[in-house]
């Protein structure tokens, strides 16, 4: 089991005992808020310091880094052999697994600053940003597919199901009267299905099963 902490550690631990594998965990330069990867024997980490690292598993040693001059709140998601991670730099960035320390594979610059790990699906990546725009982008290249503008921060991931993205949001945050919003957007061209305002701020992502969203207040 891997736990990252808020005081920068990542850990790994026995999944039956609980007991501590590394000597000693490993540090990065500010908090890991966000969701982490693993795959081939590392654990791959986004930071609030704006680095990735590639993390040994057995070892917990660095193999790699990719420094930016971003922060990553949401974590990072991995899909095949590319790295996505959202930033507060405006940017979604795309690295290469397979070669620590390059540039970028790709950037998309959104409208503002991304705080939820992105999703990924059928060679296309989603995502919301602060004021509340939710968007698709091609997975390889980067190239915009569709953004449909919306109200309100953004600060969870998307949820996909059977072809439909699930967004949960805020209002508008200048207004008086606290608004929040669970929206359902076609994943193939982002055409509103419906919108819903749930009576409390929903900061976790929505889950579905089977025919239910699942949001938490």
């Amino acid at each position: 089991v891997f736990v990252a902490t808020g005081d920068s550690q990542l850990f790994a631990l026995d999944a039956t005992t609980g007991e501590a594998l590394w000597d000693l965990p490993f540090e990065a330069e500010n908090p890991i808020w966000g969701p982490m990867a693993y795959a081939d024997g590392h654990v791959y980490v986004a930071s609030m310091d704006g680095n990735i690292y590639a993390i040994n598993a057995d070892s917990g040693t660095q193999d790699g880094v990719w420094q930016t001059g971003s922060s990553f709140p949401g974590g990072l998601t991995l899909a095949g052999d590319t790295i996505f991670a959202g930033g507060l730099d405006n940017n979604l960035h795309a690295f290469d697994r397979n070669s620590p320390g390059t540039a970028e594979t790709w950037i998309f610059t959104a409208e503002t600053g991304i705080w939820g790990a992105p999703v990924v699906v059928d060679g296309q990546v989603f995502f919301g940003d602060m004021n509340g725009n939710v968007y698709a982008v091609n997975a390889d290249t980067g190239t915009s597919i569709w953004k449909v503008a919306g109200v309100g921060p953004i600060v969870t991931s998307p949820a996909f199901s059977d072809g439909v993205i699930y967004i949960a949001s805020e209002g508008d945050p200048d207004s008086r009267e606290p608004q929040w919003f669970l929206t359902a957007y076609n994943a193939e061209d982002g055409t509103q299905k419906w919108q819903q305002s749930p009576t409390a701020g929903m900061y976790t992502t929505p889950v579905v099963i089977g025919d239910s969203v699942i949001g938490v207040l």
